[in-house]
């Protein structure tokens, strides 16, 4: 059966494997919202520094918040000082998700002149930025950002405390703090296996989970989570496979 899915990740695969910038580029502004995620996606693999002002450029245009968010990551992935100053203009964005993402990709860059910048994203009113922020401090290691660390703890819930505390324990241990990764994902069973594919966001999880409903309509989904893809795989063969079938774990995350 027809499945867009086959057309659409082995052809962007494709232009990243010879490294055609152009199509990639091309793919940036792609009438389809996962065309252009994905071309972000590989962009951000290759790191090509010239391909910055388009990158730039297109997430300027870009319409759809969760497109946004992976031209962020993309920017983080090839670094440098327009990417920087690109990821900060995105801290105003009025999504969540684009925020944080801008948040983290600043965050790999390691420098400690962003340190203010981070700080003051821990007055956002969003909590998933509010935690980016906070690895991101983490990250830094800086006692200067400790104080600030200590203003969440009567602001907030039990788990953002939790991750505060780790936060001032890795910088009083000088060691990074541990970011856990974000997995979406989704199952389903064939034949004597039982599958979990893993992505980095949503758009392409649910669009991908919709397409092997349609080609596998007898499969038996579980569903689509949030996890850390360490213990994924250990909880579905505890709690969710069916005695005798075989785990097959993909890792599509960028």
């Amino acid at each position: 059966m027809f499945s867009w899915y086959n057309i659409f990740e082995p052809q962007v695969a494709a232009w990243e494997s010879a490294q055609d910038m152009s199509k990639l580029l091309t793919g940036l502004i792609d009438s389809d919202p996962e065309v252009r995620c994905l071309a972000y996606d590989a962009v951000g693999r290759l790191k090509a520094t010239y391909t910055l002002k388009a990158v730039v450029d297109s997430i300027a245009k870009e319409d759809m918040s969760a497109v946004r968010a992976r031209g962020a990551i993309a920017l983080g992935k090839i670094g440098g000082f327009e990417a920087k100053e690109a990821l900060q203009y995105l801290l105003r964005d009025p999504d969540t998700e684009v925020r944080a993402s801008a948040v983290r990709a600043l965050s790999d860059q390691a420098d400690s002149e962003l340190l203010p910048v981070f700080c003051n994203m821990l007055e956002d009113e969003h909590e998933d930025v509010v935690v980016e922020a906070i690895y991101a401090i983490g990250n830094l290691g800086s006692h200067r950002a400790v104080s600030s660390l200590h203003k969440l703890f009567s602001k907030y819930g039990k788990a953002i405390r939790e991750i505060a505390s780790s936060a001032i324990y890795s910088i009083n241990l000088k060691q990074k703090q541990h970011r856990p990764d974000e997995v979406y994902f989704f199952t389903y069973a064939r034949g004597a296996s039982f599958f979990c594919e893993c992505y980095s966001y949503k758009l392409l999880a649910w669009r991908n989970y919709l397409r092997r409903r349609w080609r596998y309509p007898f499969a038996r989904d579980w569903g689509i989570g949030y996890w850390e893809i360490e213990t994924l795989g250990e909880h579905l063969k505890a709690e969710v496979m069916r005695p005798g079938l075989d785990l097959c774990l993909i890792d599509h995350r960028s």
